[in-house]
């Protein structure tokens, strides 16, 4: 008989080993779900924190399907201006940039019962 089969053997013909073996796969599961939720946590703050950073154009555009304001930098500048998949567009007209847009950012939801003041 090999080890594993003589101590698959112990742990079944044993209540109290088969028993603790219970417990302790219990406590590994709950460890485990509260892992699985940590890390489901984790990535829902991740994915709110990156809203709140400045994105080097290097690293991607936004979505031009979702037409939203957004912050972008150019030339240390921070201004509004909207991505619509070829051009940058702020106030109305095609923005030209003395620089080129190094980072954007989307613009953050206002406190709770604060309003815009040109809704």
């Amino acid at each position: 008989m090999s080890k594993e089969q003589i101590a698959k053997q112990i742990l079944t013909d044993c209540p109290y080993t088969a028993c603790m073996g219970k417990q302790l796969q219990a406590e590994l599961d709950d460890k485990q779900l509260t892992l699985d939720i940590f890390k489901s946590e984790r990535d829902l703050y991740k994915a709110e924190l990156d809203k709140l950073r400045w994105i080097p154009v290097s690293e991607g555009l936004p979505n031009p399907k979702k037409l939203k304001e957004l912050f972008v930098l150019s030339g240390g500048v921070a201004r509004t201006a909207i991505w619509n998949g070829r051009t940058w567009i702020g106030y109305g007209v095609s923005m030209k940039f003395k620089e080129s847009i190094t980072h954007w950012m989307e613009v953050p939801t206002l406190p709770e019962g604060e309003t815009n003041e040109s809704d």
